[in-house]
């Protein structure tokens, strides 16, 4: 496969495992966890997280269809913030008393995912960085 077929493939990927989120989101708001509403007394933190988690990944898509790195990036921070905090949660209600080993499974590929978009969020601060270098250097 040559490189621009790469390329293309990376970004439709990246837009749906965003748009994934999006969706994510959604079901927060929609149907929010009663787990978390037994912890928290509220369903605010699930309204919180899926409002940002929407955010962030038009954010994101945003910059990735229009290639705007910063756009882009913004919105992977915001994504990670949220799926952290989500994570946290997830983790508060594992360790409570008893013990639910069961949730350990997908709170790891959570705490993954967070690991990711922040690797991401990295990722294309280099990226920025490099692009007002060339800048600067009139290579652009």
């Amino acid at each position: 496969m040559d490189e621009q077929r790469l390329r293309l493939w990376e970004r439709v990927t990246r837009i749906a495992a965003v748009a994934m989120m999006v969706f994510t989101g959604l079901f927060f708001i929609i149907w929010p966890p009663t787990s978390t509403a037994a912890l928290w007394g509220s369903h605010y933190a699930p309204y919180a997280w899926g409002f940002f988690m929407i955010i962030g990944g038009v954010f994101a898509i945003w910059g990735l269809c229009n290639r705007i790195l910063q756009v882009e990036q913004t919105g992977m921070f915001i994504i990670t913030l949220a799926v952290a905090f989500y994570v946290l949660n997830q983790s508060l209600i594992m360790f409570e008393v008893p013990i639910t080993w069961t949730r350990a499974g997908s709170t790891t590929i959570l705490a993954a995912f967070t690991f990711f978009s922040a690797s991401r969020y990295f990722a294309l601060s280099a990226d920025i960085l490099a692009a007002r270098s060339a800048r600067r250097l009139g290579g652009w």
